[in-house]
């Protein structure tokens, strides 16, 4: 199966009635629904897109389909802050690595802004996403919901550090109790 992750195209409708398609396909995957019985429109979703102030909005394509996204913030009132604020993947492509490839592009493009920092937040019962969030290197913030920060970005900026991940995936070496 080929994917392909690419940018959201923010101001073509055809890639709004896409998203709003995975939106109404994903609807089972979110407590109470994601459009809460009322169908997404591609119109909608090109009027969203075009007044928001995001950093990145990324999708995944498969299929002349999109079957994932995930878009980026500054988190308001901390300039070394970036914040996942959405990210979803259809629930047929389940399993597949998608969430793991989306949350990975938004580490490097946290890191390519200058930010030194990234959470992301979600429910305590979505037991798919915790666990994948913490193999990409967030940690929980103790006391809360799920609040989870991710400090790779600081890490991957420091002058040894960057000669050493030029060279070695940090991924694939990461252990960690889940």
């Amino acid at each position: 199966m080929t994917y392909i992750l690419r940018d959201f195209k923010v101001g073509d409708p055809r890639d709004a009635e896409l998203l709003a398609d995975m939106w109404n396909r994903s609807d089972e995957a979110w407590p109470g629904g994601w459009t809460r019985g009322i169908p997404e429109t591609g119109e909608r979703v090109l009027e969203r897109k075009r007044k928001s102030d995001l950093l990145a909005m990324l999708v995944i394509e498969h299929n002349g389909e999109i079957v994932g996204y995930c878009d980026l913030q500054a988190q308001p009132g901390q300039k070394e802050v970036t914040h996942i604020s959405l990210l979803n993947v259809r629930p047929d492509h389940h399993g597949r690595g998608l969430g793991k490839m989306l949350i990975l592009e938004m580490i490097k493009r946290t890191i390519d802004l200058g930010y030194r920092r990234l959470t992301i937040s979600t429910w305590p019962g979505n037991t798919k996403a915790i666990p994948l969030y913490k193999k990409t290197g967030f940690f929980w913030v103790p006391e809360t919901n799920v609040f989870m920060q991710n400090y790779l970005p600081t890490v991957f900026s420091l002058p040894v550090a960057k000669d050493f991940f030029s060279r070695h995936d940090w991924y694939s070496g990461f252990k960690r109790d889940l």
